[in-house]
């Protein structure tokens, strides 16, 4: 086995490109990098490779990683000059492109609709409002990407879940990718660099294949495994409540005191002698698995959700996910080898199982590490996204739709929002400060509530 480079129309063997200490590490969700050092001759000169240009490495015959060249640095260390180099990957370039999102404005001069891209992503929806599961809003990004010139392509995407909605903005689209594997913890992403252009998939640990590693027949150098059970969840409530707030009052009747609603007490021409406000929840919907929880039990994450998008019901089958990723007992740790032989495994996108082992527990590759020089290979593993409770209550509370939000304001003038406000919504509340004049617009696509577009009307100039 021998790995060489591909440059500028030429490959070569690591050393006739003056290549020394190559290294290679491979990431879910993460900038994969190829890292060198070329001498610098007397002269001051070295074999330069040009920051912008894409270089690609082979194993033999088959190209295992291509990127883009960084700036090199130079450094000097006994009496000898070299040029570091760094090649990035494509996650690297999702990184640098902004996550777009198609939005309907109003021009208040032509009273005309347009379309705007903008930096704000409402998750969970399409470009018409339909809901969409997260392995949609997945390959939405990717295609996004290739569409404005990254050379990738998509791969296998996991079908994942109908989630609550949240918004974000300003994100990259590598951010936010890994906002929405967020809710698959088990998940890696990976590129497949033998492809024509490399290609990203992204898979759940359910439908990974696995490698055995004998540790008796082939011992590692290394190898360090943590049992995560402080990840457990056995059991999920996820409870969607509609909030209702009236006036309660304080009565006197034929000399008691007693509390009731405002509507009761005019009714009935009670005296009034104190009000106060009152907030109910109803719930519109508990969604829990196993079907048969019991509330006391152990490892159980109960959360409430307030839920206003009146135009949706709740989504289904989130407690069944959550449950799914966080039932599963995960390991982490490193295992480290110097054998040539094993360098030639796909590991990103599999799991590994140990024999004999002393403990239990699924291990996910989440990176590889590889010196081209000394045949070491370190493999790394654990969830592809760690959350535990209080991570998975923080991700639900993200996801509280709020009716009536005005989003990002256009040249002072325009807002624009996606939003689920029934046909017999006549006012717009809630608004910013600052808006006197508000016109609500509803467009809707056959059952399916669309947009919201709430306009500011500009003042006269005097």
């Amino acid at each position: 086995m021998s790995f060489s480079v591909s440059y500028a129309g030429v490959t070569k063997p690591l050393a006739e490109w003056s290549i020394i200490g190559a290294k290679l590490q491979l990431r879910s969700a993460d900038v994969d990098e190829l890292t060198f050092s070329v001498p610098v001759r007397p002269t001051g000169e070295s074999d330069s490779f040009t920051p912008g240009a894409t270089l690609d490495l082979f194993r033999d015959s088959e190209r295992i990683f291509s990127g883009k060249i960084q700036a090199p640095s130079r450094s000097f260390q006994n009496g000898k000059i070299r040029d570091n180099y760094s090649i990035k990957g494509p996650w690297f370039d999702l990184n640098q492109i902004m996550a777009l999102q198609l939005w309907t404005i109003v021009d208040t001069d032509t009273e005309t609709e347009q379309s705007a891209n903008q930096c704000r992503i409402l998750f969970g929806v399409n470009s018409s409002g339909f809901k969409i599961r997260t392995g949609a809003m997945l390959a939405q990004l990717i295609d996004n990407a290739i569409a404005r010139g990254l050379l990738i392509a998509r791969g296998t995407i996991l079908l994942g879940i109908e989630a609550p909605s949240w918004e974000q903005a300003d994100l990259t689209i590598a951010e936010a990718i890994v906002s929405i594997l967020k809710w698959h913890p088990s998940a890696i992403c990976w590129f497949d660099y033998a492809t024509t252009k490399p290609t990203l998939h992204i898979k759940l640990a359910a439908n990974m294949p696995t490698i055995y590693l004998n540790l008796s027949s082939s011992p590692p150098e290394a190898l360090q495994v943590k049992p995560r059970t402080d990840l457990l969840i056995y059991q999920v409530a996820i409870i969607y409540e509609l909030t209702k707030e009236y006036k309660e009052v304080t009565v006197l009747v034929n000399g008691v005191y007693k509390k009731t609603t405002l509507a009761t007490a005019i009714s009935h021409n009670w005296t009034i002698t104190s009000e106060g406000q009152i907030r109910q929840y109803e719930a519109l919907k508990i969604d829990k698995s196993p079907s048969g929880l019991n509330v006391s039990a152990p490892k159980t994450l109960i959360h409430s959700i307030s839920w206003t998008d009146t135009g949706y019901s709740p989504p289904n089958g989130v407690a069944d996910a959550i449950r799914t990723e966080s039932s599963q007992l995960y390991v982490e740790g490193s295992v480290t080898y110097h054998s040539q032989t094993l360098l030639n495994i796909p590991w990103l996108g599999r799991r590994l199982e140990f024999y004999p082992a002393s403990w239990s527990g699924m291990a996910i590759v989440n990176s590889v590490s590889l010196d081209l020089a000394l045949n070491t290979l370190s493999v790394g593993f654990g969830p592809g996204g760690t959350l535990g409770v209080q991570d998975w209550i923080d991700l639900l509370k993200r996801s509280r739709v709020k009716s009536g939000d005005a989003a990002r304001i256009v040249s002072g003038r325009v807002a624009s929002a996606y939003n689920a406000i029934p046909d017999e919504v006549l006012e717009a509340t809630g608004m910013p400060e600052g808006f006197e004049e508000l016109t609500l617009t509803l467009s809707q696509t056959g059952s399916t509530l669309d947009r919201i577009l709430l306009v500011k009307t500009p003042e006269e100039e005097e």
